[in-house]
């Protein structure tokens, strides 16, 4: 399974970035690994994709969590639930200086 940003930065691009702006793609990976280590791969096994928006508060709250689109309800329903439990998330650095934070994820799952 894997958690990818929408869309991805380029390396070059994210070097030139404001401080605040670092702190906003550094505070989104370390979303995007806690993700990737608390959604459970459903039962079955089948492979598809699920995108989701968080809403998170500055101190890791998730406000709302919504369903983008997906390939089977199934996935959907695990990754939603996943999101829900991994909850708090990380606390936003003092360089962000936002009260809320919205991100998209696509969580792909596969058979290996």
């Amino acid at each position: 399974m894997t958690v990818r940003d929408i869309p991805a930065p380029s390396s070059s691009t994210i070097s030139s970035l404001p401080e605040g702006e670092f702190a906003l793609l550094q505070h989104k990976q370390q979303v995007r690994q806690q993700m990737k280590a608390h959604l459970p791969f459903p039962p079955n096994g089948h492979p598809g994709t699920v995108r989701l928006r968080l809403v998170l508060g500055s101190g890791g709250q998730l406000l709302d969590l919504a369903l983008l689109e997906t390939s089977d309800s199934r996935l959907a329903e695990a990754a939603l639930k996943g999101a829900q439990s991994t909850s708090p998330y990380p606390v936003f650095p003092k360089e962000m200086k936002r009260a809320e934070v919205s991100y998209d994820f696509i969580v792909q799952y596969r058979t290996e």
